[in-house]
């Protein structure tokens, strides 16, 4: 998979539904600069075409990043942050990383 050569070992990824899918970074020293960093690195391998019976297919991704700067914050609210982000991102043009920070603005 082209998307999980892209984190590390201890990275979890999951398929959410249909095209919505979770990856999961633990220990980030910066959480909004290191993940942001991590969902650029997806997008780009994903970008290059994919040849299905002799036809060229792109793939492009649009990826809701959400960091949480409090521990007590459930995994309901983190994967309502990250699809807070993924709308943002998808309002911006699609194809884009757009990150939503889990803090004390959410309850």
């Amino acid at each position: 998979m082209r998307s999980a050569a892209q984190g590390r070992p201890e990275d979890l990824y999951a398929r959410l539904s249909g095209d919505q899918f979770v990856a999961l970074f633990e220990d980030l020293s910066q959480p909004t600069r290191d993940g942001r960093a991590l969902a650029e690195r997806l997008r780009s391998a994903l970008a290059p075409p994919i040849v299905v019976n002799g036809e060229e297919l792109r793939i492009t991704l649009s990826v809701g990043v959400a960091t949480v700067t409090e521990p007590d914050r459930g995994p309901e609210m983190v994967l309502a942050g990250a699809d807070s982000a993924l709308h943002s991102a998808k309002h911006s043009g699609r194809d884009r990383v757009a990150v939503h920070e889990v803090g004390d603005g959410i309850h």
